[in-house]
């Protein structure tokens, strides 16, 4: 059985890919595979491993080798899934193998934005704290993450673990029903909010902090657009580590701007990785800018100061811890050798 990897670099230099590669009469690797690459990487192989290289009905109707695709991620959408399971192609994810890193890396979000750790460290940067006359500095104002009221976007495995960490740490959590999503209301409308369940538009408004967790969908896609956004509290903080399609990137850049909203923690982008201009990018950049020209001219802006945007973006690497990435790896082995005992796992089609 032949087999391509087609973006090794997505899984990092410092995991051991021998037993992926004993599963296969040969494991032919990339580091990365551009657009233009694909059709002829596929060729002749059997099984294609891949995380976020995209394979379209065309190519697989150039490949009728392929039995078998892994995507070495939980979401699909880099996969025509209807046009493999036409052409008798398997498709099989990787689940679950990610939510220790996941829900570490939200809650780091969270706890940095309610510190304001950014603001801190640039006044630190800039000798605030070294010119003090006090042993501290209190501006900006921090607040403490026990009686935040949270509001959960995605209740699989990754939204309940981060509920149960939240929990633990004090926070009141709910559980957002999205519009459009298969939840619906079991019995009285009361019964099922004390259940903690609450339509999502009607709990915008009470959330202290609001965290992602849903796939990227239609009936997610720019489900928090500039109308929804407009619900939340001025002060509500907005986590992201889902994926980047699911906000509007310019409807938050122009609330974080204006101060319609406390703060944002964005572990994704629509775009990856990011080319030209990106509202959440150049807002960051325009923090800088002008941060040295309100030091040298001591300008005031008509939107919130720059110091004052409580903005934190990482580079979709939540997941990417080296335990979630071996994970990752192991898993996909008992996918490769289900599939060859002729009992597929984690099957999409």
């Amino acid at each position: 059985m032949k087999a391509v990897l087609l973006d090794a670099d997505t899984l990092g230099n410092d995991v051991d890919l021998a037993d992926l590669s004993a599963c296969f009469d040969s494991l032919e690797l990339h580091a990365n595979t551009r657009s233009d690459d694909t059709m002829q990487r596929l060729l002749n192989v059997d099984v294609v491993l891949t995380n976020k290289v995209v394979i379209n009905k065309d190519h697989l109707d150039a490949s009728p080798s392929i039995k078998l695709i892994v995507i070495l991620a939980t979401g699909s959408n880099c996969i025509d899934i209807q046009a493999a399971s036409n052409l008798g192609v398997t498709v099989c994810n990787i689940r679950d193998y990610s939510t220790p890193s996941v829900v570490q890396h939200t809650l780091l979000l969270i706890l940095a934005l309610l510190a304001k750790l950014p603001q801190h460290s640039r006044a630190i940067a800039s000798g605030e704290w070294q010119r003090s006359d006090t042993f501290c500095l209190l501006s900006p104002s921090m607040t403490e993450l026990a009686g935040k009221r949270v509001l959960i976007v995605g209740y699989g495995a990754l939204g309940q673990a981060v509920a149960h960490v939240l929990r633990a740490m004090g926070a009141k959590v709910k559980v957002a029903i999205r519009p459009g999503s298969n939840e619906r209301f079991t019995g009285e409308q009361e019964a099922f909010e004390r259940d903690g369940r609450v339509p999502l538009d009607k709990a915008l408004a009470d959330a202290d902090i609001v965290s992602l967790h849903c796939q990227l969908s239609e009936q997610t896609e720019s489900l928090f657009d500039a109308q929804r956004l407009a619900l939340m509290k001025p002060s509500a903080l907005l986590i992201n580590t889902a994926r980047g399609g699911i906000v509007d990137e310019q409807a938050l850049a122009n609330a974080l701007l204006k101060g319609r909203l406390g703060g944002a923690g964005v572990d994704v982008l629509e775009t990856e990785p990011p080319r030209g201009s990106n509202p959440l990018l150049d807002l960051i950049a325009d923090n800088k800018a002008v941060l040295q020209r309100e030091k040298k001219t001591a300008q005031v802006r008509k939107q919130l100061p720059a110091e004052d945007i409580n903005l934190i973006i990482t580079a979709h690497c939540a997941w990417a811890t080296k335990e979630t990435r071996c994970r990752l790896i192991a898993a996909a082995v008992k996918v490769v050798l289900a599939f060859k005992a002729g009992q597929p796992i984690n099957q999409l089609n």
